[in-house]
């Protein structure tokens, strides 16, 4: 059977279930009451750029964290790798927090659920980023490696611009010495 002509590549159904498994995992992990409780800053961010990830788990109440305790950022592997797990982030006593990361430059483009567990335990709170893709960073002055094929056609046109000056010099000078 051709995969390819039929759209079933095995690698590319390999690569949905497993993008289909960890999104399960980080959505049942959420207890059905937990909120969307994160803010970006960006909101869409390019993969290799840095975000502020913000925001507060209460204190008391449903999902609430004990003040004393600091919160965990998760993910699939591909934005918090390599297992998903991110940065702790020290909360005020209210409850906020503010953290800096940088996401890698190997994130695939899309929507990232990301989660706020406290401590290592219950997902109390969520929110969404969009990654673009990695933007390439080309020097001002455009490609500085060389191209081969161009460089080739440059020499051999340098040459051949030499070889005809030589030759004109050469005949101009006989035509003088006669």
């Amino acid at each position: 059977m051709d995969h390819q002509a039929a759209g079933t590549h095995p690698f590319r159904l390999c690569a949905a279930a497993a993008a289909g498994v960890a999104a399960g995992v980080l959505v049942a992990a959420a207890p059905a009451a937990a909120s969307e409780v994160l803010t970006f800053s960006p909101s869409a961010v390019r993969a290799g750029d840095a975000v502020v990830i913000s925001g507060s788990v209460p204190t008391t109440g449903s999902d609430s964290c004990p003040a004393r305790r600091d919160v965990v950022l998760t993910s699939t592997p591909g934005f918090f790798p390599p297992h998903g797990t991110g940065a702790q982030a020290v909360r005020t006593a209210s409850g906020s927090f503010r953290v800096r990361y940088n996401v890698p430059a190997t994130a695939v483009a899309g929507t990232y659920g990301i989660g706020v567990r406290c401590g290592s335990g219950d997902v109390v709170g969520y929110g969404r980023l969009q990654v673009t893709d990695a933007v390439k960073h080309v020097p001002a002055g455009g490609n500085t490696t060389p191209d081969t094929g161009r460089w080739l056609i440059g020499m051999g046109a340098l040459l051949i611009g030499a070889g005809i000056y030589i030759g004109v010099a050469e005949l101009s000078s006989r035509a003088r010495r006669q």
